[in-house]
């Protein structure tokens, strides 16, 4: 079927996420957020189903289960970038840009848990260096990437109306809980 080609590419690409050299790396995260922003637009047009029950299995409409098989795939993945020491400051931003993006899709980046988690790792990027010889030495995050978290947080606060799940009220109450 065409539907099971798309999702499998959807894998796909989530499990390259982990590629050694980071422009191969930085690649793979953009083409799946891509991936994901048309999907979501098509879910907005009617065009495919973002849904975790299939509704009818004769209809014509393609139905894609996000939330259970993608999502906590995608915020690990996308955790384990946001936490790499060595990794690049392109790999992390690809990666908020991909979270920003899943915050938009019906039912967000996912449950408390999840959310929770994605905090505290804006959490460990914006955090000051509390020490002067700090300062002086960089950590290797530029404003550039601690705006794309604080555009995240904004995102993740704000981005209720694009979720038309039964869920919304919970990602609401796990938002405002982590």
């Amino acid at each position: 079927k065409r539907s099971d080609k798309k999702t499998t590419v959807a894998g796909a690409l989530v499990k390259r996420f982990k590629e050694r050299e980071e422009n191969c790396r930085v690649a793979v995260i953009d083409c799946f957020t891509r991936l994901l922003a048309i999907t979501v637009e098509a879910a907005k047009n009617g065009m495919v189903v973002l849904s975790t029950t299939t509704t009818d299995s004769t209809s014509s409409t393609t139905v894609i289960d996000l939330q259970t098989k993608y999502v906590p795939a995608i915020v690990k993945a996308c955790e384990k970038q946001l936490a790499a020491k060595r990794g690049g400051e392109r790999s992390k931003t690809s990666a908020l840009a991909l979270l920003s993006t899943l915050c938009v899709a019906p039912g967000g980046i996912g449950g408390y848990s999840q959310i929770k988690s994605v905090f505290e790792h804006i959490y460990t990027i914006l955090r000051p260096d509390n020490s002067r010889h700090n300062r002086t030495i960089s950590t290797g995050l530029t404003k550039g990437i601690k705006l794309d978290a604080l555009c995240l947080v904004r995102i993740m606060i704000t981005c209720d109306e694009g979720n038309n799940d039964t869920n919304d009220e919970d990602y609401a109450t796990h938002v405002k809980e982590a």
